[in-house]
Formats: structure tokens, C-alpha cells, sequence
């Protein structure tokens, strides 16, 4: 397949091919050693507005940290025990349950910076867990836990820290990515990538985890509707295109609704079954015409860029490679996509209705 082309924040034309940057940093992204110098650390300042977006901040501190997604996933994972931990401490067994059920949806629904956030403030030390001060032996013995994994992993505690602080804006912590090559990394697809692969990795994680401490003896109609049927109705809150305003999408929107309406018979909402095997699919299993989903990521790109500053390629490939929901996500993140109503609400409003014991 022709690469396509870009330009990264330095004014250079970038080759993108399938996603991938083939202009790569001089050392492999992530933190220096710190036995490490380089000349560029007495350079003036090559931070740009790029800084300013919340979306370019996250691929810096994901570069700098380097870490795998297999490995965010456990993070992810741990980070949610602690969390279901801090709130069985400070509210109780029955309402730190539902606590923590009513938390574990809200975080699916915050944004990718959002989510990275509320995990890297986690693993600094910072005193944070979820929405929680962190008080309970159980949740830090948890993060003692995550902290000690990344050691393994090669990853000193300085490296958290500094990747909690280029989420800040701090200038040190920033020069210090760039230094690490991170910058130009950052100065592509790969921006658009490493975002996507940690908001799946991170989603998925959190859809499937099962808080046994909490749920065991909890088995109440109520917690059965937290647990399994809420996030059933948010996501189909999320897809259903009647729920969509695509204003964003500028001269796009109209190709993005038609999309939509395509896409949502197809998932089969009226059968929870059929939904929720069918959300879980990639979008190229359901057959749109090639040339529909190129005029979407034409659209997509053409949006974003219109706004100015730091310049994207979104493709075909990579919305194929997307579940319907992670799709919509991306969309969302990237400001390309609102909602008329938030999800959230429209769950608290169907559920309302249901028999509570």
C-alpha cells in the first residue's frame, strides 16, 4: 500500500504506511537512564504548541513510560482493586460495593486522557485512588504491588513521576521527552496509534473485570443491573446514531450519520446477545463498501485538520481495525463526535424505571 504523508511539528514530511511512522527517533522512545546525558540537553527549548492538546500530551507520556500494552492491561486491573479495596474501606462492604460499581462505569465513559490520569496519579504515589484519597492498607499494599511489576519491568519510579508530570505541562518533564525522542515519535500516526492501543487495552480491561471481593454475597437484583445490564444500556446509548450530533465532522457530518444509520441495524440492539457479540467485532466484519469507510477517514482528517496546529492522517485501516464502540470512542476523544444526550444520564433514566429490591 503508498505510504500516505504528513507533516510532524517540525514542518518535516512524515511517510505514514498502515499507521507506522518510518522516520523514528535516534534511541528507542521512553525515559533516559539515569546515567544518560545528551547534547540536546543544553539545546534551547524545542517544545511547541503541539503541548497544548490534550491528545499529543498522552502519546508523549505513553512513549516516555514505553510500557506494553500487555502491561497496562495489568495495570489497569490492579488499579481497579485497589480502588474497589478503598471504597469497601471507607464506605462499608454493601455501599462500597455499589460504590465501586457506579465508579468502574463512570471510568469507562472518561476520556482516554482522562483514564490515563486517574492511573499514572495511582502509580506516582500521589495519594489518589480513583476519586478516593488513598487511606487503606489494602489498596496501598495494591499499588506497593503495580510499583514493584514495573521495577521488573525496568521501570524506575522516576519515570512514573515524569510521566505524571508531562501530563501537567510541566517544561523540565516535557524537554525531557523530547530529549527521549518522544517529540518525534509523537510527530505522526504513532500519535494516533499509541492513544488507540492504550484506550482498548484499558476499555477491555475494565469491562472485564469482575470484582469478586465486592460482588461475593452482593448478589442483589440492583448489583446484578450495576454490574451487567448499565453498561448494556451506555453503550447502546453511544451507538444509537439518533443520539449522535456530528457537527463536528463540518462538511463530514452528513457521512458520518449515513454511516451510523448503516452500522446500526447491524449490530442487532434489540437482542442483548446479538448486541453485545456484535460490538465486540471489528468494523471491517460488516462489510461496508471500501470506498464509504476511505471517504469517513477523508472526512475524519480533514475535520481534525481544519482546526489548525498539529496535523493527522486518520485511515481506513485503521477505523477497520476498531470495534463499533471503540470507533465511536475515537471519535469522541478526538472532539469529531458529541452526543445530544449524555449516555450516562440516558442509563440513570432507563434503569430508573426498573424494580429495585
Amino acid at each position: 500500500m503508498a505510504g500516505e504523508r504528513t507533516r510532524d511539528g517540525s514542518g518535516q514530511t512524515v511517510e505514514l504506511d498502515r499507521g507506522t511512522n518510518g522516520r523514528m527517533p535516534a534511541s528507542k522512545p521512553g525515559p533516559l537512564e539515569s546515567g544518560q546525558t545528551s547534547a540536546l540537553a543544553t539545546a534551547p527549548s524545542r517544545i511547541d504548541s503541539r503541548v497544548d492538546d490534550e491528545g499529543f500530551l498522552l502519546c508523549l507520556a505513553l512513549c516516555y513510560l514505553g510500557l506494553p500494552p500487555s502491561l497496562w492491561r495489568t495495570i489497569t486491573n490492579y488499579f481497579l482493586e485497589a480502588v474497589s479495596a478503598e471504597y469497601r474501606e471507607q464506605y462499608g462492604e454493601a455501599k462500597g460495593s455499589q460504590e465501586f460499581q457506579d465508579f468502574k462505569i463512570a471510568f469507562q465513559s472518561w476520556s482516554t486522557f482522562n483514564k490515563f490520569k486517574a492511573l499514572i496519579t495511582f502509580l506516582a504515589g500521589e495519594g489518589v485512588v480513583g476519586k478516593l484519597a488513598l487511606k487503606s492498607v489494602a489498596a496501598q499494599l495494591v499499588r506497593t504491588k503495580i510499583v514493584e511489576l514495573l521495577a521488573r519491568a525496568g521501570v524506575k519510579s522516576g519515570a512514573i513521576a515524569g510521566a505524571s508530570q508531562i501530563v501537567r505541562k510541566f517544561a523540565i518533564f516535557l524537554e525531557l521527552a523530547w530529549i527521549a525522542g518522544c517529540g518525534g515519535y509523537c510527530g505522526s500516526m504513532a500519535y494516533a496509534n499509541a492513544i488507540l492501543t492504550f484506550s482498548k487495552v484499558v476499555t477491555d480491561a475494565a469491562i472485564a473485570f469482575l470484582d469478586v471481593a465486592s460482588a461475593l454475597g452482593q448478589a442483589t437484583n440492583s448489583l446484578m443491573v450495576t454490574i451487567f445490564v448499565r453498561p448494556l444500556v451506555v453503550s447502546k446509548a453511544m451507538l444509537d446514531p439518533s443520539n449522535w450530533d456530528t457537527t463536528p465532522m463540518g462538511r463530514g457530518a452528513l457521512v458520518l450519520s449515513l454511516l451510523g444509520n448503516a452500522l446500526w441495524p447491524k449490530l442487532k440492539a434489540d437482542n442483548a446477545d446479538d448486541f453485545l457479540a456484535n460490538v465486540m467485532k471489528p468494523m471491517s466484519s460488516f462489510n461496508f463498501p471500501p470506498s464509504a469507510i476511505d471517504e469517513i477517514a477523508k472526512e475524519m482528517t480533514n475535520a481534525f485538520n481544519a482546526r489548525g496546529g498539529f496535523q493527522v492522517t486518520f485511515t481506513s485501516v485503521l477505523i477497520l481495525d476498531l470495534t463499533p464502540l471503540t470507533f465511536v470512542q475515537l471519535l469522541r476523544d478526538w472532539r469529531l463526535l458529541r452526543f445530544k444526550k449524555d449516555p450516562e444520564q440516558l442509563a440513570d433514566e432507563a434503569l430508573g424505571t426498573m424494580p429495585k429490591e
